[in-house]
């Protein structure tokens, strides 16, 4: 299938509402500080860096003994 007019189109077709990026930047502003007042979440951040600590640890330990045995 061939599309033999397509550089012919003039127009884009897109238009945005008069004053889009205005109320935008308003409602992004607004937004922002709504969130600024929420109570904090925890996310398990760190349960992760503990799992990552422990994992480093006996990594390190396997490594040490290696090393004795040579």
């Amino acid at each position: 299938m061939k599309n033999r007019k397509l550089h012919h189109i003039k127009s884009h077709g897109f238009k945005v509402p008069k004053d889009y990026f205005n109320a935008f930047e308003e409602n992004l502003l607004n937004r922002i500080e709504e969130e600024a007042h929420l109570p904090k979440t925890e996310t398990g951040f760190k349960v992760l860096m503990a799992i990552l600590t422990l994992l480093k640890i006996m990594y390190y330990k396997n490594y040490l003994k290696k090393l004795k045995q040579k």
